[in-house]
């Protein structure tokens, strides 16, 4: 909440900000903090001091803190007093030694005790460090050392019945045409999908690495449309391609990331693909078909909702965990499903 009325983008945060853009990569050394992600050339960059709910700028301009609390790390508020005294007693008795301290044991005891469902405790200093530790133990356990995710699956729902090719190189459409949906939602959400690979990954990447993959996988579908452009039908659907993209383009942009996702997986996605699970196994859509499917499919769309439900409760005042969450679940889900279509359809 401001104090005066002196615009922020005058302030000496924001000139501070724009010559640390210039020294440190992305401004800032954690992607949470950036301005970029609230108010571009507007939101405080750097902070003097703060208590409670209280944050001043380096100006000394008094807000009140009603985003993210120090990323989340702050529950209790700034500099909380039993906090800060516990913290003082610690650094008057030592807090670096050769030895580890017996507080370590005590915390992995009371964090198991907790959460019954694992055993063993890690510390690590960041959530991009905990996630880098848990890909390295999966590589480890598996000796697999890439992370693979395609976008093969949407771009053969919607292109298998267009392209009558028997051509390999149709598959290759297919991956193209996922891959452009994808960079596309990806490139109009780019600073939340930042922090969310980062999060998974530990990987820092610039805003315009989806701009140059969009712009490669967009040229791509162009050029793979004309080779199979023999007649004029073709050319008429590869303009109504393009103006699909332009449209997807239009809504993305004026939708948060969830909701991009949403107008394609299940607009765009989910419902013609179950329209071809319907046809694939009763041999076609009708409304007795419609009604078979339903009741053998119900309870497990029933558990995917209430588990949708749980994780939107538990994480509704983190809409940042919840993307996270949400985009792994999607993941994890995508190549068992894509598996379960090819067999289908085969």
């Amino acid at each position: 909440m401001k104090k005066n009325n002196k615009p922020l983008s005058e302030g000496k945060g924001q000139k501070l900000y724009r010559r640390a853009k210039g020294i440190i990569p992305g401004g800032t050394q954690l992607l949470s903090k950036r301005p970029e992600l609230f108010a571009p050339d507007v939101w405080p960059a750097y902070y003097s001091k703060a208590k409670g709910c209280k944050v001043w700028d380096i100006e000394g301009r008094e807000f009140i803190d009603m985003s993210i609390m120090s990323v989340g790390a702050c529950i209790l508020g700034y500099a909380d007093d039993e906090v800060d005294d516990a913290v003082m007693r610690a650094i008057r008795d030592g807090v670096n030694s050769s030895l580890s301290c017996p507080e370590e044991v005590q915390l992995a005891e009371a964090l198991i005790e907790l959460h019954p469902w694992f055993d063993m405790v890690r510390y690590a200093r960041s959530g991009g460090e905990a996630v880098a530790i848990a890909v390295r133990i999966a590589r480890a356990k598996t000796n697999r050392e890439i992370i693979l995710f395609s976008g093969y699956l949407f771009g053969e729902q919607h292109l298998a019945e267009k392209i009558k090719s028997k051509h390999w190189s149709k598959y290759f459409l297919y991956l193209i045409y996922g891959l452009l949906v994808f960079f596309l939602i990806f490139q109009t959400h780019s600073n939340e999908v930042i922090v969310i690979i980062n999060d998974i990954t530990n990987i820092n990447l610039s805003t315009t690495f989806f701009s140059y993959f969009l712009f490669i996988t967009f040229i791509s579908l162009l050029t793979f449309y004309l080779v199979y452009s023999n007649n004029k039908n073709s050319l008429i659907q590869l303009f109504e391609e393009v103006a699909y993209v332009f449209l997807f383009y239009i809504l993305f942009t004026n939708s948060t990331l969830l909701w991009s996702f949403a107008i394609y997986f299940i607009v765009w996605h989910a419902l013609p693909s179950l329209n071809d699970q319907i046809i694939n196994i009763y041999g076609q859509t009708n409304l007795t078909n419609v009604i078979k499917y339903l009741r053998v499919s119900i309870l497990y769309w029933g558990l995917s909702v209430i588990g949708i439900c749980i994780l939107s409760y538990y994480t509704a005042d983190n809409t940042a965990l919840f993307n996270l969450l949400f985009v792994a679940l999607l993941a994890s889900i995508t190549f068992p499903h894509a598996f379960v279509i090819f067999k289908m359809q085969r």
